[in-house]
């Protein structure tokens, strides 16, 4: 579904925050790259996507996405802890000094295994990716977030409802460390609009559905059906 544009009713912008500015991490491939094709396709827009590496053929054919008029790509590493470290103030040096939304679209699966097959360190891998890089993310990004609209910005997990407890009665599929890993997700998105509900900070978790991405494909070769094509 693309994104919704702007309204012409939407509530104005302080003069510091006039030009919207979102942050993806990491953008390619597919729903990180789709969200920052469409934010680039609105006016005036700036989009931080953060790639681990920038040579990757990926990350490097991104600027080479449309944009609409005044919209801005700017590209940058972040995969080792310095580049953390230096996130601010790599943006400080073009001009970026608060983030209106930042999006945390990091997922992997070391393999999607049963209860029984899941080794302790695939389980422990995934959750470095799905829920403390995430983590990670948001403390880097937090003193941009916050200048945000005069109050806090908006931070956005990309979840999955593998990592739903609620609803393994109704969907359970293998990738136990997968799974795992999206549950911790969801508890820290939870935690932070609890801990820090009155910085203003707007949090959110979604869903996307089921969309084809190497992940997917590895959980639905061979079995047909119906996919949504995002990337």
């Amino acid at each position: 579904m693309p994104l919704s544009p702007p309204s012409d009713d939407e509530t104005p912008r302080p003069p510091s925050c006039q030009r919207p500015q979102a942050l993806i991490h990491p953008p390619p491939p597919g729903i990180g790259r789709e969200i920052t094709r469409q934010l680039l396709l609105r006016p005036t827009t700036t989009v931080v996507a953060t790639v681990r590496n920038p040579a990757d053929p990926t990350a490097a054919s991104l600027p080479a996405l449309p944009t609409g008029p005044d919209s801005t790509l700017v590209l940058v590493q972040l995969a080792e802890p310095a580049d953390y470290a230096a996130l601010a103030p790599t943006l400080a040096a073009r001009g970026i000094t608060t983030i209106d939304v930042a999006v945390a679209n990091a997922g992997a699966a070391t393999g999607f295994h049963t209860v029984l097959t899941t080794t302790p360190d695939d389980a422990a891998a995934d959750m470095a990716v799905n829920a403390a890089a995430p983590l990670r993310l948001f403390q880097t990004v937090w003193p941009l977030l916050r200048p945000a609209s005069g109050g806090g910005g908006k931070m956005v997990f990309m979840s999955s409802s593998l990592g739903s407890i609620a609803g393994l009665d109704e969907e359970s599929l293998t990738g136990v460390g997968y799974g795992m890993g999206k549950a911790a997700l969801n508890f820290l998105a939870k935690k932070i609009a609890v801990d820090l509900k009155g910085e203003g900070v707007v949090v959110g978790i979604l869903h996307p559905g089921y969309v084809v991405t190497p992940a997917t494909k590895l959980i639905f070769r061979g079995s047909g059906g119906t996919w949504m094509v995002v990337c």
